[in-house]
């Protein structure tokens, strides 16, 4: 009894010398790299199950890492959801929100008028079947105006919905940050919404998982512009 005593008490002090290994880390969904930043979070794979994702970079002389934090980060752009790729002669990249456009003259990046290039793909019934967005208003509604005028008109449009009005022009430049209205206010069900050059202002009226009747929220323009196919599969991989 005594030897089989002192052999569980040698097997059990070794057995505490045994290194076993660590639990493995959750990968990071995002960090930092040279000259920039990498994303996971719209690989369109479940959050944290793939390591792949988009990096925003100053890499080139186009500094689109220092103007994403410029023009609010994530909070504002939504995750970079593709890389770099030649659009009209410019360098483009998209977010979830908005796709950024690399303007040489002016030394920063501008919003893509990502809801006009949809209309001129011909998605405008696509965007109203599928994501409740309505179609653009005729150019015949500018037509005897100055570019006073037109942006009168065009943001008369916004008189229709309070909630929708303070959130368009809810930040320092809306005319940069947003472009001009390009529908009036429309009742989509159960959401009001209108249709900028470069977003999409949704007031949902009853409450829906992302949001509470009442609040208004921005649709992902960029990634409306992806899932209509306009990214290159080279830049959307």
């Amino acid at each position: 009894m005594t030897r089989i005593r002192t052999f569980l008490t040698l097997v059990i002090f070794l057995s505490s010398l045994v290194a076993f290994p660590r639990p493995m880390q959750a990968a990071e969904l995002d960090y930092d790299i040279p000259n920039g930043h990498f994303y996971t979070q719209a690989n369109g794979q479940p959050l944290g199950s793939s390591t792949k994702g988009y990096s925003i970079t100053n890499d080139g002389g186009i500094p689109f890492w220092n103007e994403f934090q410029r023009l609010g980060d994530v909070d504002s752009l939504g995750y970079p959801s593709s890389r770099r790729f030649m659009l009209d002669g410019f360098v483009v990249q998209a977010t979830q929100k908005v796709v950024l456009q690399w303007r040489p003259e002016a030394a920063q990046a501008y919003f893509l008028n990502v809801l006009d290039l949809l209309h001129d793909a011909g998605k405008d019934a696509w965007l109203g079947a599928v994501r409740a967005t309505p179609g653009v208003l005729p150019t015949s509604f500018d037509a005897g105006k100055d570019w006073e005028g037109i942006k009168a008109a065009r943001w008369a449009l916004l008189d229709d919905n309070a909630a929708l009005k303070s959130a368009y022009f809810n930040s320092p430049d809306p005319l940069t940050m947003n472009g001009l209205p390009l529908s009036p206010v429309k009742d989509m069900g159960n959401v009001y919404v209108v249709r900028a050059q470069r977003k999409v202002f949704q007031q949902w009226k009853v409450e829906v998982p992302w949001a509470s009747a009442g609040q208004v929220t921005v649709a992902n323009g960029g990634d409306l512009y992806k899932e209509a196919g306009l990214i290159p599969n080279s830049a959307a991989t």
